[in-house]
Parts: structure tokens; sequence; C-alpha cells
């Protein structure tokens, strides 16, 4: 009796593995699609404030300078878009350097889960860190709870998570 694989066993291997493939392109893929939906109706709602108001200008993000993998333009819409959110996070209280915190928790997290395979999962999980990288300074500052120590605590924690 041979001690290799039968062609039937083999065939049900392929088929659960191509199962499982595609378990995780819908896992990585509707994220994807909705996160290009929200963009697109976030230019489309940008545009037509630039058209009937005028552009939105972060004087912050003049700050930043040129180069890098983004434009002035770029910037000034990312933080119109955050806008709601930071405004948002400052009325309801929410400590800065609680946000710094799960950032760095979620950036762990996206280490382990790209460490054991999902990537997609690990992928999102890092830019959700990232948003609330963006989010924690600006809710200080809006809210006035800027401090030494939290500027320090958000650096720190913006080196382990890069």
């Amino acid at each position: 009796m041979s001690s290799s694989p039968s062609i039937i066993a083999l065939a049900a291997d392929s088929a659960e593995l191509a199962a499982v493939a595609a378990r995780e392109s819908w896992a990585a893929l509707v994220p994807a699609v909705s996160g290009l939906a929200i963009a697109c109706v976030a230019v489309v709602a940008y545009a037509l404030r630039t058209v009937f108001v005028g552009r939105f200008h972060d004087a912050e993000m003049d700050t930043k300078g040129i180069g890098g993998l983004t434009t002035a333009r770029v910037r000034h819409f990312f933080a119109w878009t955050m806008r709601p959110l930071w405004r948002g996070l400052a009325i309801a209280k929410v400590p800065p350097n609680a946000l710094t915190t799960l950032a760095f928790g979620l950036a762990a997290a996206a280490g382990v889960t790209v460490s054991v395979g999902r990537f997609a999962l690990g992928g999102w999980l890092f830019l959700s860190a990232g948003a609330l990288d963006f989010l924690d300074g600006r809710v200080a500052r809006e809210t006035g709870r800027a401090t030494r120590s939290g500027a320090v605590l958000d650096s720190v924690v913006d080196r382990y998570c890069e």
C-alpha cells in the first residue's frame, strides 16, 4: 500500500484551501471597498464645499512642510474629514492619553495579526492606529489639555508603533 495521499484527499485539501482563500479575500475586500466608497463620498462632499464655501484651511497642516507622499491640498482634505471625529472626541471629553494608549494597542495588535498571517486585518488595525495618532494631538489642543508629558508619551508611543 502506498503512503502517498490519494487523489481524492488532495482534491479535498485543495478545495478547503480555496474556500479559506476566498473567505480571506472577502475579509480584505469588503472593508477596502467600503473605505473606497466612503472616500469617494468625502471627495464629492469636499468638492461641493470648495465650490460653495471655499477650500478648508487648517493652519497646522501648513506646518508640515512640503514633500512626502502628500500635498498640502491632500493634508487639508484629510484634516477636514477628520475634524468631526476630533471635535466629537473633544466634546465627549475623551482623554488624549487614552487615544495614544489605544493607538499603541491597535498597532501592537496589528503586529500580532500580521505575524499570524492575517495581513488585511493587520493593515486595517495599523491604519486605525495611525488615525488615532492624528486624533490624540488634535483632541489635546482642542480641549486645552496639551501637556509636555503628553507630547513625550505620544512621541515615544509613535516610535514603538512605527
